[in-house]
């Protein structure tokens, strides 16, 4: 196998399974944009924590994962096409699922009771109501 790095969408939810060995696993599949078009790699994670950080991502959420890579050749309808497998240790999500940005940006949008920074002008400091008739002449507007 080879170590590689894999980017692209979420093609489908990630699903949660179980081996015949009982072992728990977490199953998606990726739709990757190439220059020879796009491919799709199907993605196995053993890892507990990389694979409660692929669940918590959805259907075309951007990922970038990296593990070993399998490609094999198969035969369809007369026709040899390529089959991608990435065993994944690492998974990171590029963006925040919808539901955390969410409660981001509601959390950001509480008022703060603190003072504001006094403003800057040129450099100095200058108090809120305070007047300079030197930097008058300085500003343009």
């Amino acid at each position: 196998m080879i170590e590689a790095l894999v980017y692209g969408r979420l093609f489908g939810a990630p699903t949660q399974r179980t081996a015949k060995s009982g072992a728990a696993y977490v199953m998606a599949k990726v739709l990757s944009k190439g220059q020879d078009g796009d491919d799709f790699v199907t993605i196995f994670c053993f890892s507990e924590s990389a694979g409660a950080e692929l669940l918590r991502l959805g259907d075309g959420e951007r990922v970038s994962l990296q593990g070993k890579l399998k490609a094999e050749i198969y035969a369809k309808d007369g026709e040899s096409r390529i089959s991608l497998t990435l065993v994944a240790d690492q998974i990171l999500a590029l963006r925040q699922p919808p539901k955390e940005r969410k409660a981001k940006a509601e959390k950001s949008a509480t008022p703060t009771t603190s003072r504001p920074e006094p403003d800057r002008i040129a450099g100095m400091r200058v108090q809120a109501g305070e007047r300079d008739d030197a930097l008058d002449d300085t500003i343009p507007f």
